[in-house]
């Protein structure tokens, strides 16, 4: 008889219990598998949020792709590349992850709020911060959060939004005091109907925006040259982003010096430009006409002329050449160098020193003494003071002066500062500062520093060199023979000549006959020690010693006093 073991009593019993021991350790395998899954997707995140905090956005995002490929915690990892998003300035993006995190209902989250808000206000971004804000809010519900969008809120001038978050936010006792703060703030622009966002250096506002519609507004007349406009292509509002103007955007200006740089060269065209010699921050600048499309002070090229004389004499010191075998000279007709004939505006007559040859401006002088040097020893020192030299700004464009390139340069044209030189009015105030900072040119700067709305420091230029062009012995001597073009007699800087205050500078005349030649000028003030080194480029207005002389005086007659308060 054949038994069929399956009749037998108690075996669908065992068989049942079987199956079910089966399916819980099946079950229980999935459990762990999900949980190593999860402790995978959790490690994968959070080594994707320590990328993201340093600022590797390549590296954070591969991380947050993966978790949202095994869809075990996809929500937050839609969060995690939204954030990214964010801080890679993809706003549009980060929205549509945004909104994808928000249809699940996973309430946990890799991120802190906190420190993903404070990255965003930290550095201005407002608009980030507003959008990572409303998203928070559809799931958690902590009073704090409402705070820092309210901040968003007002950096982004949208003030009955800020100030509903405000009054939630000031339920939390150790929040009350920053509340307030922003809350001062939200009422002042609703008083004024003003947000300013550009300052000068003292922290005094010089232009804004008008609330109610938008439009800029500038304070003072005498920043308009460098300011531009929102609907012109020129000055400073060209380099601004839209979230600078969300912000405090401190320049290095000097409002007192500003002002006094656009009265002197009311009624000129071209530049001035001061900068302050032991930093390089740029005190004023004014372009004439302000509507040019090119900033004229950083940008535009001319011819220097005699200005150069100041790198040639640089080089005979540096090279100790005999200036008493030299002296006195008899200049009394053209020469004939390198194959033509070299002219002098006047007859100077019998020039006994190098101070007077300097004073006078005496072309011949200075052609024999490059042709004395060689033309590699100018051109070296040329480059030394910075020709040929590529600028990195972080904000408006610099252009450095140039040697043109041609088959046979001239030396007796670089040594007097003709063609194939040009330099632009901020490198030739360089080279005076150069000369006033013990032979140090640092790095020339118009943007301070930038603050979000709470006052924090985002970013700042900190001063630093350029290039070293001399000697602190060849500076110093350069400085006072500069003095020499203002205080003798002769002098084609007599006539800017002020009673008690001691000040250096070099004229020139260049540029073309047809056009009107341009009156250039460097200068250092007071001396020794000097606060300021300027330029003047005045457009079609002849020899220096007339316009330059007239611009220069007026100037350093309205900063006397300001230069006795600077340090």
């Amino acid at each position: 008889m054949k038994i069929d073991y399956k009749d037998l009593p108690g075996y669908r019993k065992r068989s049942f219990r079987l199956k079910r021991k089966r399916v819980v350790r099946l079950l229980i395998l999935a459990a762990l598998l999900y949980l190593a899954f999860d402790l995978w997707n959790g490690y994968q995140l959070r080594s994707g949020r320590e990328f993201l905090l340093k600022g590797e956005f390549s590296a954070a995002e591969k991380k947050f792709t993966q978790v949202e490929k095994l869809r075990i915690r996809r929500k937050e990892a839609y969060e995690a590349l939204g954030i990214t998003r964010l801080m890679e300035g993809n706003h549009q993006e980060a929205e549509a992850l945004f909104s994808s995190a928000a249809t699940r209902r996973v309430k946990r989250s890799v991120f802190d709020f906190q420190p993903v808000f404070s990255s965003f206000l930290d550095n201005g971004d407002y608009q980030s911060a507003r959008i990572y804000g409303e998203y928070l809010k559809l799931y958690r519900s902590e009073l704090e959060l409402n705070y820092y969008l309210g901040v968003a809120y007002n950096g982004l001038n949208q003030l009955d939004r800020a100030e509903e978050l405000f009054q939630i936010a000031n339920r939390v006792p150790s929040l009350r005091a920053r509340v307030d703060a922003q809350m001062a703030l939200l009422q002042q622009k609703r008083d004024t109907d003003r947000s300013y966002y550009l300052y000068d250096r003292k922290g005094e506002p010089i232009a804004g925006i008008r609330i109610s519609d938008g439009l800029r507004i500038s304070l003072h007349e005498e920043f308009s040259s460098i300011l531009g406009s929102f609907s012109s292509d020129s000055g400073v509002e060209r380099y601004l982003t839209s979230k600078d103007k969300w912000n405090k955007v401190y320049l290095t200006l000097d409002r007192e010096m500003q002002r006094a740089a656009y009265e002197a060269f009311k009624g000129y065209r071209g530049s001035l430009v001061v900068v302050k010699p032991s930093t390089g921050e740029v005190l004023a600048v004014v372009n004439s006409p302000p509507s040019s499309p090119e900033n004229i002070a950083f940008e535009r090229y001319y011819e220097p002329g005699s200005i150069m004389k100041m790198i040639t004499l640089a080089a005979c010191l540096e090279a100790k050449v005999d200036f008493d075998s030299f002296f006195p000279f008899n200049c009394q007709k053209p020469l004939k160098l390198e194959g033509r004939l070299v002219y002098d505006w006047i007859a100077h007559g019998e020039v006994r020193d190098i101070e007077e040859a300097l004073a006078v401006s005496c072309n011949l002088t200075f052609a024999q003494l490059g042709l004395k040097l060689g033309r590699e020893t100018i051109a070296s020192e040329l480059r030394k003071f910075g020709f040929d030299m590529k600028l990195d700004s972080p904000f408006i464009p610099v252009n450095l002066g140039e040697i043109l390139k041609e088959e046979e340069l001239s030396v007796v044209n670089l040594s007097i500062g003709l063609h194939p030189l040009r330099i632009t009015p901020i490198h030739a105030t360089l080279i005076a500062a150069a000369i006033g900072n013990e032979g140090i040119c640092m790095k020339p700067f118009l943007l301070k520093a930038k603050r979000n709305i709470e006052d924090k420091v985002f970013w700042e230029q900190k001063a630093k060199p350029l290039f070293s062009a001399v000697s602190r012995e060849v500076a110093e001597r350069l400085s006072w023979l500069m003095t020499e073009v203002v205080e003798n007699p002769r002098g084609t800087g007599r006539r800017a000549k002020i009673e008690g205050l001691t000040f250096g500078l070099k004229t020139g005349t260049a540029g073309e006959k047809s056009k009107g030649l341009n009156a250039i000028l460097i200068g250092l003030a007071p001396i020794p020690r000097p606060r300021i080194a300027f330029a003047i480029f005045a457009e079609g207005e002849g020899r220096a010693e007339l316009a330059g002389a007239a611009i220069t005086k007026r100037l350093l007659e309205l900063v006397k006093d300001r230069l006795k308060e600077m340090s």
